[in-house]
């Protein structure tokens, strides 16, 4: 419980003594409260604890404590204390309000205190108190190998002899184990030093193979002409004439015993080369069926890539694509009237084939444009706007003809009706309804823009399908 003694006081008079003392700890109020039958004051801590032996709440002076704030003067003389900190002692000199000095009171740095970690009882400035904890031998660290937290004073003996998590380096090949796993390692390391079983030559244990494979002497072999079993340093030799060891013949590449070469007649040898050859041509026949094949898989894939379809990067967004994108159509949930373009790739310039399927407004059309038609809008009833469309209704619209533009001409379709669009570049552009047989064709002026076929939906529902290629 904080106090505040009267030889902290800075500005104490004897006046401040007579009416700021406490009559129960006999020094300055902290947090006073006054009784209403005697009008004595009190700490608010102090009467707390006086009532605890005096049950009920009771006052020191008449006995019968009925509590009412402070007086306002005896607030206002409290705050125009100036309070010397209690730690001066410890070097804190700060001369404090009233009404700050609690609160710098149970931070003040200079105050001591202990620390905190189980089993240090060292005591020190609160100021040190942050760099004590770095340091303290009671602080808790984690355990590199296993994790576990413990006492730092313990820590290093932990890692270093008891964590069985802990990595030891092998004392042979300086590579890093668990010491579970270590003492295995050992046994079976590579560099380890052992015997060979045959010789009894000493060799670390990652060249054995290619020893016992190569090198030992000792090690039994067995021919395989006669299957006897020789050691390596007699096996050469024997091999070398063992009549009964199969070596493949130069000319027909077939296996003969050595005592049986003599006797491999020319004409044997020569049926045998019949056969191989036979069976070579018949390979060769078969990877030549086999490589045609493929010519045929690798066209029919080109022939796919080079197939007429919608194009997915130039199109309105509310036009969706579906049939391997040989079908275009506006979804029902886009209600509103305008013109949506979807630009045809026709990578081999031919004659584009099209059939609307669902037609709900007069003005969708097909013909030809350039690009502009995706970013820009335009007046089509005005000329130079780069297109040449023809709507189901049998508007035209033809950028360079002024007699012709947004005219009616007999050319029209309907829903289902099979047609035709042939162009090319700066040259002439040809429409036909192969159902009704009407045509269409115009001369296109010379000009720097590029055309490509293209379809013109307005309305939901309205649907085109691409039909042959």
């Amino acid at each position: 419980m904080q106090q505040i003694k009267f030889e902290q006081l800075i500005n104490k008079t004897q006046q401040i003594e007579e009416n700021c003392k406490c009559m129960i700890c006999l020094e300055v109020f902290i947090d006073p409260i006054c009784c209403e039958n005697c009008e004595s004051h009190y700490c608010s801590s102090c009467i707390t604890t006086w009532s605890q032996n005096q049950p009920p709440r009771s006052c020191p002076i008449c006995q019968k404590l009925k509590e009412k704030p402070a007086q306002r003067i005896l607030k206002n003389m409290l705050n125009d204390l100036l309070v010397q900190c209690q730690y001066i002692k410890n070097g804190c000199n700060q001369v404090l309000k009233y009404s700050d000095y609690l609160n710098h009171a149970n931070s003040c740095l200079y105050q001591l205190v202990k620390c905190q970690m189980i089993g240090c009882q060292e005591e020190m400035l609160q100021g040190d108190l942050d760099d004590h904890k770095i340091i303290c031998q009671f602080r808790l660290e984690e355990c590199q190998w296993c994790h576990k937290n413990l006492i730092f004073k313990d820590l290093i003996q932990h890692e270093t002899q008891i964590c069985e998590l802990r990595c030891l380096p092998c004392d042979l090949c300086q590579l890093v184990f668990p010491y579970t796993e270590l003492l295995y390692h050992q046994d079976n390391c590579p560099e380890k030093q052992i015997n060979c079983y045959w010789c009894l030559n000493n060799m670390k244990k990652k060249d054995r193979d290619e020893h016992e494979n190569s090198e030992c002497p000792k090690i039994p072999i067995k021919c395989s002409g006669c299957q006897q079993v020789f050691q390596r340093e007699q096996f050469l030799p024997h091999y070398e004439l063992c009549p009964l060891v199969e070596l493949i013949c130069e000319y027909c590449e077939k296996f003969i015993k050595r005592q049986d070469q003599q006797q491999h007649r020319l004409q044997q040898c020569f049926q045998t080369m019949r056969d191989v050859i036979s069976k070579q041509q018949y390979e060769i026949n078969k990877l030549s069926n086999e490589f045609n094949d493929l010519k045929l898989i690798v066209l029919s894939l080109q022939m796919k890539k080079k197939k007429q379809k919608f194009s997915s990067l130039n199109k309105h967004q509310e036009i969706s694509l579906l049939n391997g994108k040989m079908s275009a159509y506006i979804s029902w949930e886009n209600d509103s009237i305008k013109d949506r373009f979807v630009f045809i790739d026709n990578p081999d310039n031919k004659k584009v084939n099209l059939t609307f399927t669902a037609l709900n407004n007069k003005f969708v059309a097909f013909g030809i444009s350039d690009l502009t038609n995706l970013t820009v809008k335009k007046d089509y009833y005005k000329l130079w706007h780069h297109s040449y469309l023809f709507s189901s209704n049998g508007i035209v619209f033809i950028s360079h003809s002024q007699e012709d533009n947004g005219k009616k001409r007999e050319f029209q379709f309907q829903a289902n009706h099979q047609l035709e669009l042939q162009y090319q570049n700066n040259q002439f552009l040809k429409v036909t309804n192969l159902t009704t047989k009407q045509e269409y064709t115009v001369i296109i002026p010379q000009g720097p823009q590029l055309y490509f076929p293209v379809v013109c939906l307005r309305s939901a529902g309205d649907q085109v399908e691409i039909q042959n290629n």
